[in-house]
């Protein structure tokens, strides 16, 4: 498997685990903003399903893109890791800490990625508010 297409399953990974989190785990959100979440997973959805088919897609452009970002090789790999790891965490055991290490390590990559590819900003902007939402949450 190849970078981009590791790359595109941690997108789709990281969108599966913000969907979980938003309809399946509500009591992990913060409530007043749990409806405005779950109407804006639709355009957050659409994003991930954007940002993997360009990433699958790939062309020449696209990888000076991503290793100019940092999102190839080595330093793609190192992101993805401690993504997966996380990852792996979450899933033996959903619990706050898990959880908002998933989204920390999806920070990694989004931040590179949404400078590569304009849909991802608005898969970033969604992760970015369920985080906050998240962390107010375990804050009270």
């Amino acid at each position: 498997m190849g970078d981009r297409e590791d790359l595109a399953d941690a997108v789709e990974e990281l969108g599966a685990v913000l969907k979980n989190v938003v309809f399946d785990r509500p009591h992990l959100v913060l409530a007043d903003v749990l409806g405005e979440l779950r109407e804006a997973w639709e355009r957050a959805s659409a994003a991930v399903r954007s940002v993997v088919t360009s990433l699958r897609a790939g062309g020449l452009d696209l990888e000076e893109k991503l290793a100019t970002a940092g999102l190839l090789g080595s330093s793609l790999r190192a992101k993805l890791r401690g993504f997966k790891a996380a990852l792996a965490r979450w899933r033996a055991g959903a619990t706050t800490g898990t959880l908002l290490r998933v989204l920390g390590w999806g920070n990694v990559f989004l931040g590179s990625l949404a400078s590569v590819l304009p849909g991802a900003e608005v898969l970033k902007e969604y992760k970015e508010a369920v985080e906050q939402s998240v962390l107010d949450v375990h804050e009270q």
